[in-house]
Order: C-alpha cells, then sequence, then structure tokens
C-alpha cells in the first residue's frame, strides 16, 4: 500500500510541476525571475527543513520505540498541509485560460522540434544529467567501505549542503538578474565536476564536508539559472507543455545513468579488475567527473536570451569588495570594543 500511494504521489507532483512552473512564470517579468525564483526556492527550503526538525523532534517526544502509529501522524499531518497549501493556489490568479488553448499537444510537439534553443538546451541536459547520476549509487558504497561514514556524519553533509545552498540563494538570484543566465549555468554545472573527484581523493568525512559546502553553491547557480533560462526560451502559450517534456527527458537521462552506473562498475569489477569493486567505483567516478566537466562547458553553445546589465566577473569583484568591506567593519568593532574592555 506505502509503494502505491508513494507511486501516486510521484505521478501527481510530476503532472502539477509544469503547471506550477508556467503559474510562476506567468506572474514574474523577465527581469524578475532570478530573485523572485530564489525567494520562492529558500521559502521552500525553510518549509522543508523546520518540517524535517519539528517531525523528528516529534518522533523523538512521543516514545522511546516508534510504533507505525506514529509514523502515520506524522505522515497523515504532513498530507493534511499538503492540501491546504494546494487549495491556496487557487486564489492566485493566473493569465486568461484563453491564451492557452490554441494548440493541440500534436502542435506542440511540433512546435518544439523547430524551437532550437529549448532543443539544444534538452539534448544537452540529457548527455549532462546521464554522467551527472552516473556515480549517484556508488556514493553510498564509498562512504560505507571506505569512509565508514555513519548515518549522523550523512546528515551533518546534507545539513552542511542546505546551509549553504540557503545562504547563497538570494544572493545567486539577484545575480541571475544581472549578468544573465548563460554563464552562471555554466559555472553551476560544470562545477560538480568536483563531487565525483572528491569521493576518489577523500581519506576522511571532513573533505566531503567542504565538498557539500562547495555543492551547496554550485547547486543553486544552476537551480535558479536553468529555471529562469527555461522561462526565457519557452512561449507563454506552450510553457508547461515545454517544461514538462524537459522535466521527462531529465529523469530518464537521470534513471539510465543510475542504472548503467551501478552495473558498468559491476562488470568492470568481474571482468578486469579480479572483484576489485572499489577501483572500479573510481573509474566510474572519473567517467562521471569528466562527462559532468565537458558537458557543463558544452551549455557556453546555448544563446543568451536576457540582456545581462553586467558581467559575471564584474559582479563577482563586486561581491568580494563587499564581503571584504563586511569583514573589515567586523573586525574594527571587535577592536573598539577590545580597546574598551582594557
Amino acid at each position: 500500500q506505502l509503494i502505491i500511494l508513494l507511486s501516486l504521489q510521484a505521478v501527481i507532483n510530476a503532472a502539477s510541476a509544469p503547471a506550477w512552473a508556467s503559474l510562476i512564470g506567468d506572474m514574474m517579468s523577465q527581469e524578475q525571475r532570478g530573485h523572485i525564483t530564489a525567494a520562492i526556492n529558500t521559502s521552500a527550503a525553510i518549509g522543508s527543513i523546520l518540517a524535517t526538525l519539528l517531525s523528528g523532534l516529534f518522533l523523538n517526544l512521543s516514545s522511546s520505540s516508534k510504533t507505525f502509529t506514529e509514523l502515520k501522524i506524522v505522515l497523515m499531518i504532513s498530507a493534511l498541509l499538503g492540501i491546504i497549501a494546494s487549495i491556496t493556489t487557487l486564489k492566485i490568479k493566473s493569465k486568461d485560460a484563453g491564451l492557452y488553448n490554441r494548440f493541440s499537444i500534436t502542435e506542440a510537439l511540433f512546435q518544439m522540434r523547430r524551437q532550437k534553443d529549448f532543443m539544444l538546451f534538452t539534448t544537452l541536459t540529457f548527455f549532462f544529467s546521464y554522467f551527472q547520476s552516473i556515480p549517484w549509487p556508488l556514493f553510498a558504497i564509498t562512504q560505507v567501505k571506505i569512509l565508514n561514514i555513519t548515518m549522523l556524519q550523512v546528515a551533518y553533509m546534507t545539513i552542511i549542503n542546505s546551509v549553504f545552498a540557503l545562504i547563497f540563494r538570494p544572493i545567486v538570484g539577484k545575480m541571475v538578474d544581472r549578468v544573465g543566465r548563460k554563464t552562471l549555468i555554466v559555472v553551476g554545472r560544470t562545477g560538480i565536476f568536483i563531487v565525483p573527484l572528491t569521493y576518489i581523493v577523500a581519506t576522511d568525512v571532513s573533505q566531503l564536508y567542504v565538498m557539500n559546502a562547495l555543492l551547496g553553491v554550485m547547486m543553486v547557480f544552476s537551480e535558479i539559472a536553468v529555471f529562469a533560462y527555461l522561462l526565457d526560451i519557452t512561449p507563454q502559450s506552450l510553457r508547461s507543455s515545454y517544461i514538462a517534456v524537459y522535466n521527462a527527458t531529465l529523469a530518464v537521462a537521470t534513471f539510465l545513468g543510475s542504472l548503467s552506473g551501478g552495473f558498468i562498475a559491476e562488470f568492470i569489477s568481474q571482468s578486469f579488475l579480479k572483484g576489485n569493486l572499489i577501483e572500479s567505483i573510481n573509474i566510474m567516478y572519473l567517467i562521471s567527473s569528466l562527462g559532468r566537466f565537458l558537458f557543463g562547458l558544452s551549455f557556453i553553445s546555448i544563446k543568451e536570451r536576457y540582456d545581462k546589465k553586467t558581467t559575471f566577473v564584474k559582479e563577482l569583484n563586486e561581491f568580494l569588495s563587499y564581503v571584504e568591506r563586511k569583514a573589515g567593519e567586523i573586525e574594527l568593532e571587535e577592536k573598539s570594543e577590545y580597546e574598551e574592555i582594557i
């Protein structure tokens, strides 16, 4: 029953995602897409963190041995809040419905094939996502068999990743609206090549903590810039259909990548390395890292459809100068307080 319910939930989420993206896209101008997307995602992240903490606290306080009844209470509350949140979206005003009834599904698919920006971006995303997902089933093996990581340490890695993403999401959102989407997509997607490389060289969990901090920032670059770019290159009347096709392509790529990653690692181990699974996993990490880097760079070939106000280098220099000034102010304040104490 649980599997059926989870499958049903996945279907509903998959169906609602394109519609939600289209609705959000209708509500903001091209110049606002970065920072508004960042604000929405930040709110969602904060809500997710609070929900996780509250549910964990409830389960810890309820009893020493958790029963299925207590777990059902958490799941029922989660479902109820999800229904309430869904109902509230009915109050959001959308564009005239007549605007979205001009094309059939056949016409929509035909137009997609003629939309070169969308086809190129989706094709590159497919290959990038394939190489990105190759090591996903292998990370756990390295964590357990080589680094002996505990569940608590895995939780710490997730928290570090989430915190850094939370901190940088508003900054990146504003940056997307100033420097454009293309450069940040390239930076974000190319940058995650460090993940599988880190798993090759890591000798203890502290190195994974640092990697997850960097990963949180890189993923935010991709998360916001990709969504803004999709809104830029998709026609308003067919946006849901375009994003549905993009999401389906992404799902197929990650499924094939994860599946082949595990099978190929096992095949290399048994056929060429006399059962040495760890070495074959490292080979898959190298393949994934190279694929992530090369196909991340390939996004240089997409066309920027946003009139950027400045360059990424200038914006980065301004941000670093701001951080330096703030650090100097804090240092002066601390020095002043210290002198008063003396």
